[in-house]
């Protein structure tokens, strides 16, 4: 055979293998991880794991340890709409690791720091809404370098975290009753923070050393109508441009907070990134 068409043969067949290896299915068999799911999105290159239909925490770790993983890097994982699903133990993950973890209506008391640690070089998006959790591993934050959203949406919180990263962004704790403010933080990079006052007095509030951050959209909701125009008069004494907004029985009040990269337009609320 003619050089030249050994040289070509020899292309045509690194080009298939590199194809080949480039377009597989990182999922596993789907009868090995029933009953979870994983979808492979080639257009995106994203993997996506759900275990919405698992009957049971047991059979989630069962799937992530004792069924076998080719890949164990993916995209995403989701639980939604899981009655029988309370914690998130430790290591229910097993070797297995995710960008971003969405859990939604499903009632959550408990999430174990075992459970996020080992995600920490990957996770950038950690999602609980519409749980049951008061408490939160709010110390493992710092080990995780590449977290940027924590949204923790409509669970049980009552106590505004003392929260310390150098990564994140967004904090979203609205859908909660904050009554208590811890003092002290490190949120250098924060830009935008959604979070309840409900049930707290406006004393409380003006404690809260929202100077120290850096955000560029501040959210608060307040249940009663009487303290409204104060709430107002408190925030143009902090220096804040407000937008109020009445709904039903309670008031929320959107706070944009001028920085000086932003050109700020009474009455033009900003695109909100989550």
């Amino acid at each position: 055979m003619p050089k030249c068409l050994g040289l070509l043969s020899l292309f045509v067949f690194l080009l298939a293998s590199f194809s080949g290896i480039s377009g597989q299915n990182p999922c596993p068999e789907p009868s090995d991880i029933l009953p979870c799911t994983c979808i492979h999105d080639e257009s995106l290159n994203a993997g996506t794991v759900d275990c919405s239909e698992a009957g049971s925490i047991d059979e989630i770790f069962s799937v992530f340890n004792e069924a076998p993983w080719p890949h164990t890097e993916f995209t995403r994982f989701n639980l939604t709409y899981n009655e029988g699903i309370q914690e998130i133990p430790e290591g229910v993950f097993g070797e297995v690791s995710f960008e971003e973890i969405f859990i939604y209506r499903t009632p959550i008391t408990n999430v174990h720091p075992g459970a996020i640690l080992p995600l920490k070089d990957r996770l950038w998006d950690l999602r609980i809404g519409y749980g049951a959790m008061a408490g939160f591993p709010w110390n493992i934050i710092p080990e995780l370098p590449n977290l940027v959203r924590i949204s923790l949406y409509g669970n049980a919180f009552t106590v505004w975290p003392l929260l310390e990263s150098d990564s994140v962004e967004i904090i979203i704790l609205s859908g909660n009753s904050i009554t208590f403010l811890e003092p002290g933080f490190h949120l250098p990079k924060l830009r935008v923070l959604d979070v309840d006052m409900q049930g707290a007095e406006l004393g409380i509030l003006r404690s809260f050393p929202i100077h120290q951050i850096p955000v560029t959209i501040f959210m608060i909701e307040m249940e009663d109508e009487i303290d409204r125009p104060n709430i107002m008069k408190l925030m143009r004494e902090m220096g804040y441009v407000d937008l109020g907004m009445a709904a039903k029985d309670k008031i929320f009040v959107r706070e944009y907070i001028v920085s000086p990269d932003m050109e700020m337009k009474p009455g033009k609320p900003l695109p909100m990134p989550y």
